[in-house]
């Protein structure tokens, strides 16, 4: 991966979490925004785990693949927390929306994204105050 394609790691994580928090504030009665609230999730949970990785091989020189050890690696780190619980039902719930989607369980997901926001939106915080510098790859 290129050094710039890279840097846009970290930057395309908060726009999906910006993204989903904007999404959250939509009526939750609303099927089509619940859906989207839903997506928008996905997207911030794939561009986390990407950006973390990011941030473990050019920060700290650690190498990781795949969103399993790349988590493993960040609460070894300290960056997600000391309850793995959500995160680990952040990669649950992931599966199931991409894999066995039904209404019903649309609606428990959804519930679970509010939780999730919060845990996203600490780890962000958390490596922005860690490495400021990160704050430059996302474009105004």
């Amino acid at each position: 991966m290129s050094d710039n394609r890279s840097v846009q790691t970290f930057a395309k994580f908060t726009h999906a979490l910006a993204n989903l928090e904007r999404t959250m504030m939509l009526p939750e009665g609303n099927e089509d925004y619940r859906n989207s609230a839903i997506l928008a999730f996905l997207l911030a949970q794939e561009t986390a785990w990407k950006a973390i990785k990011w941030v473990l091989k050019n920060k700290i020189a650690i190498e990781v693949a795949g969103p399993k050890p790349v988590l493993q690696e960040a609460f070894l780190q300290g960056w997600l927390g000391n309850d793995d619980t959500v995160w680990l039902g952040m990669a649950v719930d992931r599966n199931l929306v991409a894999h066995t989607y039904n209404a019903e369980q649309a609606i428990e997901i959804y519930h679970r994204v509010k939780d999730y926001v919060v845990a996203l939106r600490k780890v962000h915080n958390l490596l922005t105050e860690k490495y400021p510098d990160l704050l430059m790859t996302i474009p105004n």
